[in-house]
């Protein structure tokens, strides 16, 4: 199964669309994951299980981006795209199912409004994903023991 994952530009927002991406990965074990977002925030899906590729994109004038993301992707046959930008994106690829966020005013909790995306019985939390040299690293920076603000 390939599902392309279209999320923010922003860190903030990117954050909390790695719940649902993880929900997605429980819901399909087999699935492989393409990651659309802005350069900022594709590190945070690097070291996700089942990512073969994170596509960061500048925002351009005139929605140029959308159209560098369409020649890197119109060749695929999706089985399914999920597009947190609430774009046409979705509906330009080849697809299976699509799941588009709308907009709408912010009256509830956007973990809630993406959760909902998927129809998930309860809101998924966020969450990262570190590589074992991420780790390491961590390891050689803060002291065992010492109490850490971050």
């Amino acid at each position: 199964m390939k599902i392309l994952f279209i999320t923010s530009n922003r860190i903030g927002d990117a954050v909390l669309s790695t719940g649902l991406l993880d929900a997605l990965a429980a819901r399909h074990p087999e699935a492989r994951f393409t990651v659309a977002c802005g350069p900022l925030p594709a590190p945070l899906f690097a070291a996700m299980p089942g990512v073969e590729r994170v596509i960061a994109l500048e925002k351009r004038p005139y929605g140029r981006h959308w159209l560098l993301l369409w020649r890197r992707t119109a060749a695929t046959a999706w089985d399914l795209v999920v597009d947190l930008r609430g774009s046409l994106f979705a509906y330009t690829v080849r697809v299976g199912r699509r799941r588009v966020l709308r907009p709408e005013a912010m009256l509830r909790h956007q973990v809630h409004r993406l959760s909902d995306l998927l129809d998930l019985a309860a809101p998924a939390p966020p969450r990262l994903w570190v590589s074992d040299a991420a780790a390491a690293e961590a390891e050689r920076l803060v002291p065992a023991g010492a109490p850490v603000l971050a």
